[in-house]
């Protein structure tokens, strides 16, 4: 239902929303690490609905401190 991005800048990765389930969150995680070993650290939701910012879980639990 949604178009998740990432954006690879010289430190670290920006997501634009992730999606919409955790296990989605996990699969665009997987597709990050592919690309690059650099953190996530910043995530947009461009809107509020659900399938725009459900899998943010995903990626606070791999790059939480």
């Amino acid at each position: 239902m949604n178009n998740p991005a990432f954006i690879v800048t010289d430190k670290s990765v920006v997501v634009v929303d992730p999606d919409s389930t955790e296990k989605s969150g996990e699969m665009l995680l997987k597709q990050i690490a592919r690309v690059t070993d650099k953190p996530v650290c910043h995530v947009f939701n461009t809107q509020v609905h659900g399938d725009h910012w459900l899998a943010n879980d995903a990626i606070v639990q791999r790059f939480s401190e």
